[in-house]
């Protein structure tokens, strides 16, 4: 079944990933432009995660690639969208301060480079959580509503899969290796989830090109 479902996710995310950059041939708007490099960075890792897991080596390493390209991409997003001049500072200053200290961590803590960075994890998803609701907010007074399903789906996801992957080292060194099927049930539920946004994400699409004129190069 999880082989299923990671197939399932591949093949979306590679569909999302042509289906956006496709249609920024006829859109150059900046929030397309910063959704799709998302999808790019997600589909990098997505294949680099592959390949490691694979010849297997130790992948851990590429979830700090993960959450950073999460946190500037998407923060790169929701600045482009949120209209409130206070959030959009908001927004300048993390996406600069918190990849400083990471760096800080990973300098004074190298170890920490294979393992899950609960804090790295955590601050990234309440960020761009709050950056999500704050979004969904704006939109109950706005005519613009795209980015709606992307936000909802990217809350629920960052919100249960902070969860799964915060509590992956404390599983990973008591117990997976321990207890097989925990090892299975971990990664089943962070799979669902993702598969779930990715679904979300094409239907955003798909919305999108029904309404081309939503997301015309003057609006963002």
């Amino acid at each position: 079944m999880i082989e299923l479902i990671t197939n399932l996710i591949y093949g979306l995310l590679i569909i999302n990933t042509i289906a956006y950059t496709y249609t920024l041939v006829k859109n150059t708007s900046r929030s397309l432009k910063n959704i799709t490099a998302f999808l790019w960075g997600m589909l990098l890792v997505e294949v680099g995660t592959n390949i490691t897991s694979r010849l297997f080596i130790d992948n851990l390493i590429l979830s700090h690639a993960y959450y950073l390209i999460l946190l500037i991409t998407l923060s790169l997003l929701y600045k482009c969208i949120i209209e409130n001049k206070i959030v959009k500072r908001v927004i300048t200053i993390v996406m600069i301060v918190l990849p400083a200290i990471f760096a800080i961590q990973y300098l004074l803590k190298p170890k920490l480079l294979f393992e899950f960075n609960i804090f790295e994890i955590l601050s990234c998803s309440l960020v761009l959580v709050f950056y999500a609701i704050t979004y969904l907010y704006q939109c109950l007074d706005s005519k613009h509503k795209n980015w709606i399903l992307f936000s909802s789906g990217l809350i629920i996801f960052l919100t249960s899969s902070s969860i799964v992957f915060a509590s992956g080292n404390a599983f990973i060194n008591q117990y997976i290796e321990k207890i097989p099927f925990m090892q299975y049930n971990f990664w089943m539920i962070n799979n669902v989830i993702y598969l779930i946004l990715q679904i979300l994400i094409l239907v955003e699409w798909l919305r999108s090109l029904k309404g081309q004129s939503e997301l015309s190069p003057k609006n963002p």
